[in-house]
């Protein structure tokens, strides 16, 4: 059996290559982090061969067909050998090696935390309504064990990750706290604009209702992860 790490980070991703390269360059200098898996969802390009000659420390995994980020998560999951898994975005820009390592720290040295969610501090004020900001983060910090029971009994697909977690978090009254990250992707509204975003995102949301119910949905709205990390 091999030596267990203290914390490994799963970035799964898809067609992402500068964004990528940038964060993984970021998050190689972040303390803590002995293992870095990256988990190619079906890229319609390349990319794994480019992030293996780069950075020769970091675990490439190749998915041959597009399965979502629920899918990438788990085969990244399966690869890592930390006691705690931070799960990471690859298309973020503007992220802080020292937000993630205090965040790590402090999960680490408070063993009665149990998720430590890096809230996007500035995201838009559109994102920020329905605590966008926060819930689907995909930036946070949990045990593998939790991750683990996670994938294997609520069992989320594509892009129902976060929520899953965030419920399972809720109905087993673990301990979830946030911290502060500078830390963006591009959300539809950005891109698109505040209505047309919010168009391109109904379906999303309204599936994310269903998969959860709506009494759940919107316990998380206002009752999920309010207490910031000290």
């Amino acid at each position: 059996m091999k030596n267990q790490l203290v914390l490994s980070c799963v970035i799964p991703f898809f067609n992402e290559s500068e964004r990528l390269s940038q964060v993984i360059k970021v998050i190689s200098r972040v303390k803590n982090i002995e293992q870095i898996i990256c988990v190619d969802d079906g890229s319609k390009i390349d990319i794994s061969s480019a992030i293996k000659k780069q950075f020769i420390k970091v675990k490439v995994i190749r998915l041959v067909q597009n399965r979502g980020k629920a899918e990438a998560i788990h085969e990244g999951l399966k690869a890592a050998n930390g006691k705690y898994i931070l799960l990471l975005d690859a298309d973020l820009k503007n992220l802080k090696a020292y937000e993630v390592e205090n965040a790590i720290n402090i999960f680490i040295q408070n063993p009665d935390i149990d998720m430590i969610i890096l809230r996007r501090i500035n995201a838009s004020f559109q994102i920020k309504l329905n605590r966008g900001d926060t819930l689907f983060s995909g930036e946070r910090i949990l045990k593998k064990s939790d991750l683990r029971k996670i994938i294997k009994e609520i069992r989320p697909d594509r892009f129902e990750i976060e929520i899953a977690i965030n419920q399972f978090m809720m109905n087993n009254h673990k301990k979830v706290f946030w911290m502060s990250s500078s830390a963006l992707n591009t959300y539809k509204i950005a891109k698109m604009g505040f209505f047309k975003g919010i168009v391109e995102d109904v379906p999303l949301i309204l599936h994310l209702i269903r998969y959860i119910g709506i009494r759940n949905y919107l316990r998380q709205m206002f009752t999920f992860c309010k207490q910031r990390a000290i």
